[in-house]
């Protein structure tokens, strides 16, 4: 079984689809991620909406950094709705430099 908990592939320009084959290498080895960090990359709310469902589902994801994407608040809230639907125990969560308002 894989041991692999913590992957940061920050500043790599990781787009959707990028994003969408790393959740499924994720999903298919059953690999526990505890932190990921995926700050400064093209990740959109499509983008973020593939992979939440699936990622944070695991329950010892703990750390998400998504911080320099672009991201907006239709994301930010789909996102919001999944950690509190699945009661997911999130100790830090980054998402500044994004396309958030307050509204």
């Amino acid at each position: 079984k894989p041991k692999l908990c913590r992957l940061a592939l920050a500043y790599n320009q990781l787009t959707d689809v990028g994003i969408t084959f790393l959740s499924n290498v994720i999903l298919d080895n059953s690999i526990q991620m505890k932190k990921l960090t995926l700050s400064h990359n093209k990740i959109t709310d499509e983008g973020l909406k593939g992979i939440l469902s699936d990622l944070l589902s695991k329950p010892k994801l703990c750390r998400l950094a998504l911080a320099y994407n672009q991201l907006t608040d239709v994301g930010i809230t789909f996102l919001s709705n999944v950690i509190l639907d699945n009661s997911i125990q999130m100790k830090k969560l980054t998402l500044s430099h994004n396309k958030i308002t307050d509204e």
